[in-house]
């Protein structure tokens, strides 16, 4: 989709196989990436097709959240209560952290604008409501700085979402 316009330009397929298709989509200015099952799939948009998968740590399954830090080409990854990880191009584990107290965390992004940042923003379905809460965390220290937004409209209620931070739109 023209990020413009919003005219449709065009999809590929993305061969991969789950029946939940891709998370969370995150992009490092070059390449898209998605979640399935237990890796990180990169994806040229210009050739239209995967061109490789980047296996997560040891037990991360179906990755919900994912966003990608530019200053340390690092991926930051979770799904609902897990263990969240920052890892590398090559999957090597970083670290890891507990996402508590939140419980269904489905989305990231990675805020590198802010003058007093960078932030990571951690996207929760039920904490502290319904709906989706994005939480605003310090990568350095790995702790919620106590700023949430509520973004889900009035009467709203299940509601999941990715995150992506892009200039000038909410």
């Amino acid at each position: 989709v023209d990020p413009i316009t919003g005219e449709y330009l065009g999809s590929f397929n993305t061969g991969t196989t789950s029946t939940f298709g891709i998370r969370d989509m995150c992009h490092d200015n070059e390449f898209i990436y998605g979640g399935e099952d237990d890796s990180l799939h990169c994806f040229d948009l210009a050739l239209h097709h995967n061109i490789y998968t980047l296996p997560f740590p040891a037990n991360m399954e179906f990755p919900r959240a994912n966003c990608w830090d530019p200053a340390t080409d690092h991926f930051y990854c979770g799904n609902f209560g897990d263990t969240c990880y920052e890892m590398d191009r090559q999957g090597n584990l970083i670290r890891s952290w507990s996402p508590a107290p939140l419980d269904d965390i489905y989305g990231m992004a990675w805020d590198y604008l802010a003058p007093d940042g960078p932030w990571l923003w951690v996207i929760d379905q039920q904490y502290p409501s319904e709906g989706a809460n994005w939480h605003q965390m310090n990568p350095a220290t790995l702790t919620y700085t106590g700023v949430v937004h509520n973004l889900s409209p009035p009467g709203t209620s299940g509601m999941s979402g990715g995150g992506e931070h892009v200039i000038g739109i909410d």
